[in-house]
């Protein structure tokens, strides 16, 4: 319910006789009441949810009747932007542990044991996977999280949900001791073992990480294991498909071209296709100011020259328009991020904002913020971190990576290959898809016909198994691509199938 049935106004701390007497038939003592500033007036306890400039809203529970619950209104300025928080949610003076309970009563039973850092959800086991989502970046600050959801059939449900929103290192399910009542909740415990503070400290010694993720007997699989695979997201481009598949989750894809033959651009217009099929996500580029990227998104989704001209009134329109109802976020900084660092934010990115792609353009501006001493440990550590992220985060990651030295033959540039990326016995191992980018016109200047043509070969494949070649048209004018021939070899003896 979002709405006040009553006029009474709740004041922190304050509590009349009969809401004395029922926190003490639930054995919560006063003093912890109202160190977390918690109401008692007119047959109701009232809790407060407070942000970051004071208590933003109360909910209401009646000492009488459970399931009469409430929350008072919102400023009219809140109604569109609130998301409700943790009960209890404030700014951790340590972040060692946090304990989330289901019910606010059971945040206050383990407060009065001396647990510091404890909250509960607002609206029990059915808000976990929003209140999770919305409170993301809060969550990220402890080094443990236990579990403490009521131990019945619903608390069990949402427990297992908030262990898979939760890293799998971090994570701990507190279990209440069994015995002649068994408890089901911390409020429970506290008045049925006359719990005192050893007994949490022993409790979340004693607690159980969910499961041994390592260790899975192979009679208990899904059956869904054995569906049809999803060749992925469509790249916008129909031959392409036909090779590649498509873009998929939990699968790391390189793309590699020389120095202006695209590899951005080709991105930015994969971006685009994908937002425009409902997928969500994230472009970053830390060679190029948020600004260029802007541009270059415009310019693909209007379908006009936007590189210098300042845009008009309806163009400025349009675009807004469209990012406003497409899913797409771009990353404003340019430093770059050493993988490791990098891992916080697409946590956040995918769990938190629901990404489904990410792009990474470029390599080098990750593995050159290594800590080791050799690039080339650089190289390796960061490309199956990158690809340990793909699967664990079920996302697509698009990673750039730059050649080494050009290769000439007799005189004339020799088409790339995935031998020829930077790094390419660690890309060449832990990618699992590779595309070639080569501008045509590079390789044989004098021939008109390939002018503004881009070969696109997929180099490996590894779940669809198939590589082979197609060719876009770019379109300098828009900044796009567009199709212009089928499934093709155009270089003989360099583009091949293995089926």
């Amino acid at each position: 319910m979002d709405f006040q049935k009553t006029q009474i106004q709740p004041l922190p701390g304050v509590f009349d006789a009969e809401v004395s007497l029922y926190l003490d038939q639930r054995w919560i003592d006063e003093p912890a009441a109202r160190k977390l500033r918690i109401s008692g007036v007119g047959g109701y306890v009232w809790f407060p949810y407070e942000m970051p400039d004071g208590i933003s809203r109360w909910k209401a529970r009646s000492i009488t009747d459970k399931k009469d619950q409430f929350w008072t209104k919102l400023p009219e300025s809140q109604k569109d932007s609130w998301k409700a928080p943790f009960f209890n949610q404030q700014e951790p003076y340590d972040t060692k542990y946090l304990i989330i309970t289901e019910g606010e009563f059971d945040c206050v039973a383990l407060c009065q044991l001396g647990a510091t850092n404890c909250v509960s959800l607002p609206n029990g086991s059915a808000s976990v996977e929003a209140t999770f989502k919305n409170n993301y970046r809060f969550l990220q600050k402890f080094d443990s999280i236990y579990i403490a959801f009521d131990m019945d059939e619903p608390g069990e449900i949402a427990a297992k949900k908030a262990i898979e929103l939760l890293p799998k290192g971090k994570v701990l399910r507190l279990n209440f001791p069994k015995g002649e009542t068994n408890p089901k909740d911390a409020n429970q415990w506290l008045i049925d073992a006359n719990a005192q503070p050893d007994d949490l400290s022993r409790l979340m010694l004693s607690s159980t990480r969910p499961y041994c993720e390592r260790l899975k007997d192979a009679a208990h699989f899904d059956d869904s294991i054995f569906n049809a695979i999803d060749p992925g997201a469509s790249t916008g481009w129909d031959s392409l498909d036909k090779i590649l598949g498509g873009v998929r989750k939990k699968e790391l894809t390189t793309i590699c071209a020389e120095t202006g033959c695209g590899k951005t651009t080709f991105c930015i217009n994969l971006a685009a296709n994908l937002a425009n099929s409902k997928h969500t996500v994230w472009i970053n580029s830390f060679e190029m100011s948020e600004n260029v990227i802007h541009r270059k998104l415009a310019s693909v989704v209007l379908k006009k020259k936007l590189k210098l001209r300042e845009l008009t009134h309806s163009e400025r329109i349009d675009y807004r328009a469209w990012c406003l109802t497409h899913k797409v976020f771009i990353n404003p900084l340019n430093t770059g991020s050493w993988v490791h660092d990098l891992r916080k934010d697409i946590e956040v990115a995918v769990i938190a904002f629901g990404v489904e792609f990410i792009f990474l353009d470029h390599f080098d501006y990750i593995y050159k913020k290594g800590k080791n001493k050799l690039e080339l440990d650089n190289i390796n550590e960061a490309i199956m971190e990158l690809h340990i992220m793909a699967m664990e985060f079920n996302v697509g990651i698009i990673l750039v990576a730059h050649p080494g030295q050009v290769k000439f033959v007799q005189g004339k540039r020799r088409e790339l290959r995935k031998e020829d990326v930077k790094g390419s016995s660690a890309i060449n191992q832990y990618s699992d898809n590779c595309i070639i980018i080569t501008r045509l016109d590079r390789m044989d200047e004098t021939d008109l016909m390939n002018k503004n043509k881009v070969q696109v070969r997929v180099d490996k494949n590894r779940v669809i198994g198939t590589e082979w070649v197609t060719n876009l048209q770019y379109n300098p004018m828009t900044d796009s691509y567009s199709e212009i021939t089928g499934i093709t070899s155009i270089t003989k003896g360099l583009a091949y199938a293995d089926n």
